[in-house]
């Protein structure tokens, strides 16, 4: 992320580490890719085989669900 972030040039280095814990909090998704363990070509290819099986987001419903 840091590497990312200077590549960028705007945004401080290790904003995204500070905020990593919160803005994942919640734990929910519909689908999750590892960008750190797999390559764009790879996630873009898992997200073309998920999206068929699941037409609708389901993540946001469950999280105000929770609420």
């Amino acid at each position: 992320m840091e590497r990312r972030e200077r590549a960028r040039g705007n945004r401080p280095t290790g904003l995204a580490t500070r905020r990593l814990k919160r803005v994942h909090a919640h734990g929910r998704y519909d689908a999750e890719c590892d960008t750190a363990r797999s390559s764009a070509r790879e996630c873009a290819l898992y997200i073309r085989e998920f999206l068929p099986g699941h037409p609708r987001p389901t993540a946001f419903g469950r999280l105000r669900s929770a609420r």
